[in-house]
């Protein structure tokens, strides 16, 4: 399971600031972008098509209920950087791990582990060896 870093004081950021009376909206869909985009490993890149797939249901919010106005605050607030098929999380990259380094860390424990099973599987059979065959 990996986790995603936001800052503490990220509601200090003057690029929340800039969000005005989208903030709840788009912090809420840029923290879920973040999830996203850390569980699929797309190093910060969140296609268009799954914005709506995040936001769900926003006719009780927006009189469109798209999210256009959520995803433009972000863009104009510099939280998301427009880019052909989708948007890029600014920055996304220095705070969240890539997806090189996730597999090459997953890679690195799959190693460890198996290295760790063969040990223990080889003490098992010692021992059962000496114990006239039982494990």
């Amino acid at each position: 399971m990996a986790w995603v870093r936001l800052d503490d004081e990220f509601h200090n950021h003057p690029k929340v600031a800039l969000l005005g009376d989208m903030t709840l909206p788009a912090v809420g869909l840029h923290a879920l972008a973040l999830c996203w985009c850390n569980s699929y490993l797309t190093d910060g890149f969140v296609p268009e098509g799954q914005i709506t797939k995040l936001c769900g249901d926003l006719t009780m919010l927006l009189p469109q209920g798209k999210p256009d106005p959520i995803v433009m605050a972000l863009v104009d607030a510099g939280l998301w950087e427009e880019t052909n098929g989708g948007y890029f999380i600014h920055d996304y990259l220095k705070y969240q791990p890539s997806r090189y380094e996730v597999m090459k860390e997953k890679q690195s424990l799959s190693k460890h582990r198996s290295k760790a099973g063969s040990k223990g599987a080889a003490n098992r059979w010692q021992s059962g060896s000496q114990n006239g065959g039982k494990p």
